[in-house]
Formats: structure tokens, C-alpha cells, sequence
């Protein structure tokens, strides 16, 4: 394999850690919401995968299952982002005294703010959700399980509410070198986010992205998960080009 010659100079350290990649089927599910039913699989955390900046994991939830509620601390600026893989459910939070509804389906994206919210699958099918939550190290508070100290929910109309993105509010656009194609869904211009973005990318047979870096000292990390399709990750480490096999499920961390 030959490295071509880039402008600027590609960046290579062998002080640096090869992508990480995590198999979903290798994860075991937690418990991480006692009162709520569903399951969470932590895919790309600090422990397993050294994520300075941002995590990534997935929740699952059988009809009539879900979550509970939780915050997102508004002076820890945490910010979640969610995107429905499979299912259909509800996300329910707090605001003005009262108990609002926000529905939800497949190919969505939410931000999920700092009002006290959970989710839960009010369809007929499995739900799959992808998330990730920015900066680390995490402080959610589950009211009543974890970092609870008793301040009580979050509701305030000076916050905003859970904010919901379709494919279609988003245009597409194209990675300019390798053909691939992005809708950035959850970003600071379209949801205000501080601390992250999401977008979803497809592939089609031939397409990609092209050599490109997240620079360590800006503390760009790049996280995501293989929803389908099977494809190769090429990158430069210690003078060598190295590359693997990506398939469906896994997620990777550069």
C-alpha cells in the first residue's frame, strides 16, 4: 500500500494510540436506569477506548420500556445527542409545571437540552438508540439512582426544550475528495450544541471519505457507529499504512 503524498504533510506518531474499535456483540449490556427497563451497551468510553471528550453508547428498550428520569447539568454544560437507529418511542421532560411529550421515530436525531426528560418506546418494536454525551467525564444526574443530591428536577423556561431533527430539515453534502455523502444533524447552527455534533454519512460501493486528521491539540475526536454495510478504515501510523475491516456492529474512535 502506498501513502500518497498530501498537502499539508500527513500527521504520524507512533506516540499516538491506532483507532479503537469495538465490537457491539462483545459489549454486555448495564443497567443503567433501575426504574426504567431498558439496557445500555457503553461502546467508546474513557476506560476501554481513552475518550477524553466524548462517549458514545446505545440504548435499547422493549415496548413499553425506557428510561427515567435524568438531567444533563447545565453547569457541567453536558449535552447529549441521540439518534433513533431503530423504533419508534417518546421522550417526556419537565417545563413550566408541566409534563410535555415530544414523539420520535427511526432516522431522527434529538438534542436532548438540561430539562429533566427519559425516553421510552411507545411503539410496537424493539427501539435502538445511538448516544453520546459531551464533555467528559459525564455528571448526569438519574433523580433518585446516581448524582442525585436532592435539588429535584430540572424545569425552567429559560432553558430550551429537547430539540428534534428530521432528515429532511438537513441537506446533504458531499466529503469532497471521497465521495461519501453527509447530513450533519445536531450542530451548533442547527441545535446550539457547544461541545459536539452529529451527523449521519453514507457510503455507497466505491464511495468514501479521503486522508484527513482531528487535530490532538485541538481535542477533536471523532467517534461513530456502523449502522449497516461493511467497509475498510486505512490510516498512517509509524510511517506504515495500516488499515481493517469495518462490518456492522462496531464503532471506532480516532
Amino acid at each position: 500500500m502506498k501513502f500518497p503524498t498530501l498537502v499539508p504533510k500527513a500527521f504520524d506518531s507512533p506516540a499516538l494510540r491506532p483507532p479503537t474499535v469495538v465490537n457491539e456483540r462483545d459489549v454486555k449490556p448495564v443497567v443503567v436506569f433501575p426504574h426504567g427497563g431498558g439496557t445500555t451497551k457503553l461502546l467508546l468510553t474513557e476506560e476501554n477506548a481513552g475518550c477524553r471528550y466524548a462517549n458514545l453508547g446505545l440504548f435499547m428498550a422493549d415496548p413499553g420500556q425506557g428510561s427515567q428520569w435524568h438531567s444533563h447539568p447545565v453547569e457541567a454544560e453536558e449535552e447529549e445527542y441521540l439518534y433513533i437507529i431503530e423504533g419508534e418511542g417518546t421522550m417526556f421532560y419537565k417545563q413550566g409545571g408541566r409534563e410535555h411529550q415530544l414523539p420520535f421515530k427511526e432516522g431522527e436525531a434529538i438534542f436532548t437540552g438540561h430539562l429533566t426528560h427519559y425516553v421510552r418506546n411507545t411503539g410496537s418494536k424493539p427501539l435502538k438508540i445511538y448516544f453520546s454525551i459531551a464533555p467528559l467525564p459525564a455528571r448526569t444526574v438519574i433523580h433518585g439512582v446516581q448524582n442525585d443530591d436532592g435539588r429535584g428536577h430540572v424545569d425552567s423556561l429559560d432553558l430550551r426544550p429537547p430539540q428534534l431533527i428530521r432528515p429532511a430539515d438537513i441537506a446533504i453534502t458531499p466529503f469532497t475528495a471521497g465521495g461519501l455523502t453527509n447530513r450533519n444533524m445536531l450542530t451548533p447552527d442547527s441545535v446550539g450544541a457547544r461541545h459536539g455534533r452529529f451527523g449521519t454519512a453514507l457510503e455507497t460501493p466505491g464511495t468514501g471519505s479521503f486522508w484527513h486528521t482531528h487535530p490532538a491539540d485541538v481535542g477533536e475526536e471523532d467517534l461513530f457507529y456502523t449502522i449497516r454495510g461493511t467497509g475498510t478504515m486505512v490510516y498512517l501510523h509509524g510511517g506504515t499504512p495500516s488499515s481493517f475491516t469495518r462490518e456492522t456492529p462496531f464503532t471506532l474512535t480516532t
